[in-house]
């Protein structure tokens, strides 16, 4: 058996500039003025690991941290789930708030905003309480949205908002880069975190070995990991469990010391890449068909071997370039099987939560029950005021619309009335080109006039909005111009 060496140094290396800023700049809302803090850096660079020892240090001076992380789930991550999972972290859990960002109550979009900052005023009336809000590259547009009401509305008060970010990711994402230029103003510090230096990775590698290095091998490592601190892990990791000719591309590295832990383990680990987030050992079990003893235990040994980490909630990848890795290495039809039995299990629950099993069913190819899956968690979604979600689902829905229960596509109008409600969708969610072209097809497929009257007046707000004339929706030559948030737009349903 591979000796297995602890993964991560027991301090924060390199970062002591960063942080003593850091702590200095937030230990000021104190004096009552909220502010935004923003950590940056591409993936692996330790954004998680540096904003976790600053919670643990502001808690140190008496403040209250909660934090969340946004989800890489796409279409399938539930809505608010970071502000979901800083919320419950209070002690004890803000249960109104969680009513409503979970759809457990529904209420309207205004209020259970207005919840949102009253629940954070009344936290940091006690307290001074800092948000913190990991990943906000992968964001929903709801949550983004409350986020960007909360600076807005919250103006007095002892708390903060921080927020971590890949540079490369935000790049790609207009929306999310909008989102953070509109917090621009309400920054108090900026920390962009670089690569290690070879002396600092030497010392990552002392405090992971419990050995000094020598000169020869910090600056192999240095070179190999580019002062990347997930990569210089990995890489010792690696070295530790004997594994002989570590590629360069982290996905090779990550997959080699995956095999080494056998094939039960590897079994397990799967599942927990395929499902994406915690899951527990039942769930596990269930999957594989194996007693839960027998699971628990090959769990453990990827928890021994660093692959998997371990709380009161589950079991998870232990980071996300980890469960990427292997969700990428497994055979399509193996990951296809995975999904559905995820979403098998998750079903016999009693009560399941409608995007897990959205995502599971689609990913997983069935399509009558991918179909009514992603029906109800488009319906969740639009009680949770979250349009892109919505729309995302519904479109999914249509893909699967033919296998859908003559019942329940009778219900929902149809395809064209499916495709209305996926334009409207898509409007409000500000894809304007998409909510043209669904409106459009589905008065090609409507010949109730009562209903073709109200979608031609959609079709001409879509239009009105784009700022495009009506019969040319489609054109790529679109002028400059500010949208409207699809709040101050007149509802016709």
């Amino acid at each position: 058996m591979p000796h297995w060496v602890r993964l991560s140094s027991d301090r924060l290396v390199g970062r002591d500039r960063e942080l003593i800023s850091a702590v200095e700049a937030l230990r000021r809302i104190a004096e009552g003025r909220p502010g935004v803090v923003t950590v940056s850096g591409p993936a692996g660079i330790g954004k998680s690991r540096f904003v976790s020892t600053l919670a643990e240090q502001l808690r140190m001076h008496g403040m209250r941290a909660m934090v969340g992380a946004c989800l890489d789930l796409g279409a399938g991550a539930p809505p608010y789930s970071a502000l979901i999972a800083a919320f419950r972290s209070v002690d004890p859990p803000a249960v109104q708030v969680l009513d409503g960002l979970t759809g457990a109550v529904v209420m309207r979009r205004s209020r259970l905003f207005e919840l949102l900052r009253s629940t954070t005023a009344a936290l940091a009336k006690r307290r001074p309480t800092i948000l913190v809000v990991e990943d906000v590259h992968w964001s929903d547009r709801i949550t983004r949205d409350a986020l960007l009401y909360l600076m807005a509305m919250a103006r007095e008060g002892r708390w903060a908002l921080v927020m971590t970010f890949r540079n490369d990711e935000v790049f790609r994402r207009p929306a999310v880069r909008e989102f953070l230029d509109a917090l621009n103003h309400d920054a108090i510090l900026h920390v962009a975190l670089a690569s290690l230096s070879a002396r600092e990775v030497a010392a990552q590698i002392e405090d992971i070995t419990g050995q000094q290095p020598s000169s020869e091998h910090a600056e192999r490592v240095h070179r190999r990991s580019g002062g990347v601190p997930l990569l210089v892990e990995e890489i010792v990791a690696a070295e530790a469990a004997g594994t002989s000719g570590v590629p360069d591309h982290l996905r090779d590295l990550l997959l080699a010391r995956l095999s080494d832990m056998g094939k039960p383990a590897i079994r397990a680990t799967s599942v927990v890449a395929v499902m994406g987030d915690r899951c527990g050992e039942r769930l596990v079990a269930d999957v594989l068909g194996l007693d839960v003893d027998t699971v628990a235990t090959a769990l453990d040994r990827a928890v021994a071997a660093q692959i998997l980490v371990t709380d009161r909630h589950g079991y998870r990848m232990r980071h996300e370039l980890l469960g990427e890795a292997v969700y990428s290495s497994l055979p399509a039809g193996q990951r296809r099987r995975l999904h559905r039995r995820i979403a098998e299990t998750v079903s016999r629950a009693p009560h399941p939560d409608v995007t897990t099993l959205a995502r599971h069913w689609y990913d997983a190819e069935v399509p009558t029950q991918a179909g009514l899956a992603n029906l109800e968690a488009a319906a969740l979604a639009e009680r949770l005021h979250a349009p892109g979600e919505a729309f995302a689902y519904l479109e999914r829905a249509l893909e699967h619309f033919d296998a859908l229960p003559a019942s329940r596509a009778a219900a929902v109008g149809g395809r064209a009335g499916l495709m209305a409600r996926a334009a409207e969708a898509a409007h409000r969610a500000g894809a304007h080109d998409r909510a043209t072209a669904l409106v459009k097809e589905s008065l090609e497929m409507s010949n109730e006039a009562s209903v073709s009257a109200i979608r031609w007046e959609r079709l001409g707000l879509y239009c009105w909005v784009s700022t495009l004339p009506l019969g040319c929706c489609q054109t790529t030559h679109r002028p400059r111009f500010e949208r409207k948030c699809w709040l101050a737009m007149p509802c016709i349903s």
